[in-house]
């Protein structure tokens, strides 16, 4: 049971960072166990990303999930709302949420009928946005404050330098970081998204490379003796 959960974890956590990408749609295949279990697909438009992930194979160790991501940020990379729609054994929900950053706030409403506000600051904001950043290119080392589901955490960001890699899409010359992730209010969130919730752990080693075009080319997710990574299949203008 510990194997399947983290393994899901890791998985999960791959799809989070293709949602990194310069205006494209970018198709990918997740491999653990020396198999393709997800498929990822990413969509991005100016100041916005659309990401899908669902299941490729389905057993014990790789349970379902069918996600989408929906997710509008400024040109600093600070989120104005995020979409949600998680499917999978034990949910089936859309999770909207709106940020104020005048107010201090961020109001999280729920498909069915919950909703929770809770306080941010004006350096607040989430993983997809902040890995867009780098993307980019305008990211640099250092700490960042990122909303989990309502829950406040920091993520280190440190540079590992250059790397030709080769993908089923081509060669690219690249950049790598790494980002580790803590937490000293961490609280349980009001409901269980399995992608965002379960990547914010002290426990993970995330590492991603990207081209100076902007494109996520290779990641890597390590969890104790468990890894995962995805490799770009095609990239479409």
């Amino acid at each position: 049971m510990k194997m399947r959960s983290n393994l899901t974890l890791l998985l999960l956590l791959l799809a989070l960072l293709g949602g990194s990408l310069q205006a494209a749609t970018m198709d990918y295949k997740v491999k653990a166990l020396g198999l393709e279990v997800v498929s990822l697909r990413i969509s991005k438009e100016p100041k916005s990303l659309s990401i899908f992930v669902k299941s490729l194979i389905q057993n014990k160790i790789f349970p379902y999930v069918d996600n989408s991501y929906r997710i509008n940020y400024d040109a600093n990379y600070f989120p104005s709302t995020t979409e949600r729609k998680v499917i999978n054994k034990k949910t089936n929900c859309n999770y909207y949420t709106r940020y104020n950053y005048a107010a201090g706030s961020a109001q999280m409403t729920t498909s069915d009928k919950q909703n929770q506000r809770y306080s941010i600051n004006r350096h607040t904001r989430e993983l997809f946005s902040l890995i867009m950043m780098f993307c980019d290119g305008k990211g640099k080392a250092g700490t960042y404050e990122l909303d989990a589901n309502g829950s406040m955490w920091k993520a280190r960001a440190k540079y590992l330098g250059t790397s030709k890699i080769s993908t089923k899409a081509g060669d690219f010359q690249t950049q790598g970081w790494s980002f580790s992730f803590s937490s000293e209010t961490h609280t349980k969130p009001p409901y269980v998204d399995t992608l965002t919730h379960n990547i914010f752990s002290p426990k993970n080693k995330t590492e991603f490379w990207v081209d100076n075009k902007g494109t996520l080319v290779k990641a890597k997710v390590t969890r104790g003796l468990l890894s995962a990574s995805w490799e770009l299949v095609s990239v479409s203008p």
